[in-house]
């Protein structure tokens, strides 16, 4: 073959591929819905957005903290969306009426039992412990909450689902100085006892995810970076604590999301160009993790994508700012293989904002953030839908 047609048929090839490339990225563009909100400051009260999470047919199920600073007091709510995140039902009231101070809930999901976790201190003490609550039947009702840990300057908690019955709750003890873990294999109907995960180490933040037979638990350092340890056998035992990044990659936080025998990492890493939302990918239940994919070019701030593995696809929410000063923004990308992303999205109106769940159902991409209006000193919890 001639060097011309060669040229031709090399260009026509990238041409192909960039044509592909663009027409690919304009099919996953999603057409996004006008914010829903469901909770706006004002008055003697204000809100932390604890977790969203999706399940099918068409359900989302929010958890938040609600504190009314005239009187002290702290509760756990939780709201029910059944069309894909459009509407949302009343708040159900998670933790005990008589609490004086109840924060930081997460969530967790799978088919369509719901595990609600969050701490709980007592006012006199000073004390917390962990407390539980589970649902059955799509996040509809919630059991009452039960203690799965003594009150012992605990915090932090986070839960975790996946197949078989399998629920794994974790949490921080300050005064000790570890994680620990409790793991039912019962759907939460029962945990096993107490025991320590992380020993002796000062952790800024950890993440905890559940996939078919295994169990992940990540956790940060403030100048080491993010380790992960797994078991294998339902916390019989626990592998040699994997260290994952490196330098300050650790001090914004970091997620997890397990679904069969793959997992994804989220975190932002530091350089001297400024934060990346960034991930890494194990296909094998943690035995070995792909390098590190970024998610943005770096900027002047950005925190950990939070993400959701659904059906093979990766669906990522992450906050990021370019510029020294600017407000924080949240950005919607997906991805089937976890190299690959689909453009980056904008979600979140003007303001600062930062996601605290994205999810898929009834055909819907599902994203919620918290952003505060400077323009009219509004703190607001809302939800954009995205439809592919």
């Amino acid at each position: 073959m001639k060097a011309s047609a060669v040229r031709r048929s090399g260009m026509s090839v990238v041409t192909a591929t960039v044509m592909a490339l663009l027409l690919a990225g304009q099919a996953m563009a999603a057409s996004w819905s006008s914010p829903t909100t469901f909770w706006v400051s004002g008055g003697d009260t204000w809100a932390w957005a604890g977790h969203l999470a999706t399940l099918e047919p068409s359900t989302a199920i929010a958890v938040y903290q609600e504190t009314h600073p005239t009187d002290g007091s702290s509760r756990i709510f939780a709201r029910r969306s059944t069309d894909g995140g459009a509407t949302w039902g009343s708040p159900m009231l998670l933790s005990r009426p008589n609490t004086a101070w109840s924060y930081k809930p997460h969530i967790a999901v799978h088919g369509q039992d719901v595990d609600v976790v969050w701490t709980e201190k007592d006012a006199g003490t000073q004390q917390s412990h962990i407390r539980y609550a589970r649902s059955t039947d799509g996040g509809a009702s919630f059991s009452s909450s039960v203690a799965l840990s003594p009150h012992a300057y605990n915090y932090d908690a986070k839960v975790a689902r996946g197949p078989g019955g399998r629920v794994a709750v974790a949490w921080y003890n300050e005064a000790k100085v570890r994680t620990l873990i409790r793991i039912s294999t019962n759907g939460g109907a029962s945990f096993a006892a107490r025991q320590v995960v992380v020993n002796s180490v000062s952790q800024r933040h950890h993440a905890l995810a559940v996939g078919d037979g295994v169990i992940y638990v990540a956790y940060t350092t403030w100048k080491d970076g993010i380790w992960l340890r797994r078991s294998l056998n339902d916390g019989a035992s626990w592998s040699t604590a994997a260290q994952l990044t490196v330098g300050r990659t650790g001090r914004r936080g970091v997620t997890l999301a397990a679904e069969g025998t793959q997992a994804y990492l989220g975190f932002a890493r530091k350089s001297s160009t400024g934060w990346t939302p960034s991930i890494r990918r194990t296909v094998d239940k943690g035995a070995s993790w792909s390098g590190q994919v970024h998610l943005a070019v770096p900027g002047a701030n950005a925190q950990p994508p939070i993400i959701a593995l659904q059906g093979g696809i990766a669906r990522s929410a992450f906050a990021r700012c370019q510029n020294r000063g600017c407000d924080l923004r949240v950005f919607y990308r997906q991805s089937a293989d976890g190299l690959d992303w689909t453009p980056a999205e904008r979600v979140s109106p003007a303001g600062w904002a930062t996601p605290f769940g994205v999810g898929y159902t009834g055909g819907k991409i599902v994203v919620g953030y918290e952003v505060y209006e400077a323009a009219t000193d509004t703190y607001k919890i809302e939800v954009r839908t995205g439809t592919p």
